[in-house]
């Protein structure tokens, strides 16, 4: 906070003190009063602590401003002789302060805005409600309703960069506050039309890899906007994003956990992070350090660590892009279609050209599909599926249980009562040689999704009966089913 302009522009006042008042320049003469009023002159209003809500959401931004500082005069008050550790209650200062903050950095008068995040930044550093990633990630997307980072006021502009840095420094938890921070920089900043926001916005998130540590970013989350950031119209912008990816690639130390970001780069572009990475390529020490990470000044986590967590944030990524989608009714889709007529056909051909228009309707994989109700049943599908693996030709086979393989990833456990009794059938067909691959991905598609291994060890009609040689003569299949049972 020592960069930050000095804070002494208004009247310091005791926490104790009921009738504390924040002025801009006040003259002696001037009776202190909430609001602009009486011998107050317009342009010079003086703020009470008993008023100081209620001046928050005045229309006059002398006002606001007014507040904004006598909070930041409070705050200080509070916060003397000790150290930035986020220990002080917020309400000490101010009852709802900390729901209060997001509304303050979306202040539309700049003069304000520039007193709101001088005091945010100093929340930030201080009160105890700062550290919660939920209250970083609101407070950054109130500060893109405001010209926080588009501002021709270079002040501004530079308290908002401080602002979401301190907010992702302090994070409780370590990389929390960063990684929510980050999300925001990334899905608010690179929708903006505003250049100068999308470039403050991916300079912001290189300052966050400098400052914490590559590691601590949201590894997956920035590889998937990557191609958007890296094809930007802006030169700038793409080479932020470039210095990035190189951040990110020596934390791992390779380029290949980010292959599909490698196979979106140009080749003029695959060489200049290979110069990058031959010019520097051991990671940037963390300039600042996590304040919950007991100040590490090291890199975040071995390559290794970074690997784990990039994995792991892709699930995450993917688990979130899943539930965004609507789910596909196919049953609205193949009326449409020639599957129907197609599945009459004698030929083998035009069976495997109806299983494909029927895969096809489930739409992006990972699938999903609507869920069976009085309206959606499923039963008859896979009634005509069960018959198609007995078909005589392979290929139908397989394209059967390609089809069964998508309704389990796509509906999931309520096709129970459908998929269970087929078990045997498809433990089977293990026998053929032709289709043992076909098999196992089916019944690997079911387990997790539709069946748990308890009901893989059922005594009637379930596994124990696949692998009794009395029962199943066929060793090809006793063994494939084994495989599974072991891949389960």
């Amino acid at each position: 906070s020592s960069d930050l302009p000095a804070l002494t522009r208004t009247t310091p006042a005791s926490p104790s003190a009921p009738g504390a008042t924040a002025a801009v320049a006040p003259a002696p003469s001037q009776s202190p009063s909430p609001h602009p009023s009486g011998d107050a002159q317009p342009d010079e209003p003086l703020v009470t602590r008993e008023s100081v809500e209620d001046a928050l959401k005045d229309r006059d931004w002398k006002v606001r401003k007014a507040a904004y500082e006598l909070l930041a005069s409070l705050l200080q008050e509070t916060a003397t002789g000790s150290q930035p550790s986020n220990g002080i209650d917020a309400s000490i200062v101010m009852p709802s302060l900390d729901q209060s903050v997001p509304a303050m950095v979306k202040d539309s008068n700049a003069a304000a805005l520039d007193a709101a995040l001088t005091f945010a930044v100093l929340y930030a550093d201080y009160c105890n409600g700062a550290v919660s990633a939920a209250q970083a990630s609101s407070i950054a997307t109130a500060l893109y309703k405001s010209s926080g980072l588009s501002s021709s006021r270079p002040k501004t502009v530079k308290l908002s960069q401080a602002l979401l840095i301190k907010l992702m420094e302090v994070g409780e938890g370590g990389t929390s506050s960063v990684h929510s921070v980050v999300e925001v920089l990334l899905q608010q900043g690179l929708a903006s039309r505003k250049p100068k926001v999308v470039l403050n916005s991916i300079n912001l998130v290189l300052d966050a890899a400098k400052s914490f540590g590559a590691g601590s970013l949201p590894i997956a989350t920035v590889a998937s906007s990557a191609p958007k950031i890296l094809g930007h119209s802006n030169a700038k912008v793409r080479e932020a994003g470039m210095n990035i990816i190189a951040e990110i690639c020596r934390a791992l130390g390779s380029k290949e956990p980010l292959q599909s970001v490698m196979e979106t780069l140009k080749s003029a572009q695959m060489s200049q992070l290979d110069s990058l990475l031959e010019k520097q390529p051991d990671p940037t020490p963390p300039q600042v350090g996590l304040r919950n990470a007991n100040d590490q000044t090291g890199p975040i986590g071995s390559p290794d660590d970074v690997l784990a967590a990039l994995e792991a944030g892709a699930k995450e990524e993917a688990a979130k892009k899943l539930a965004s989608r609507p789910a596909v009714n196919i049953f609205d889709l193949l009326p449409k279609t020639d599957y129907a007529a197609k599945l009459k056909q004698a030929k083998w051909s035009e069976k495997t050209g109806a299983l494909d228009i029927l895969i096809n309707c489930g739409g992006e994989q990972p699938y999903k599909l609507v869920q069976p109700s009085p309206t959606v049943s499923y039963t008859e599908l896979i009634r005509d599926l069960r018959k198609l693996l007995d078909h005589t030709h392979f290929a139908v086979n397989s394209k059967a249980m390609t089809a069964i393989s998508m309704l389990a990833e796509g509906v999931g456990f309520k096709l129970f009562p459908n998929l269970r009794p087929m078990l045997l059938q498809l433990t089977g067909l293990f026998k053929d040689k032709k289709l043992t691959n076909a098999v196992g991905k089916c019944l690997d598609s079911i387990f997790g999704n539709v069946l748990g291994f308890d009901h893989l060890l059922d005594k009637a009609d379930a596994l124990p009966t696949a692998l009794d040689e009395r029962k199943q003569k066929n060793a090809l299949a006793r063994k494939s089913t084994l495989e599974f049972l072991r891949r389960c």
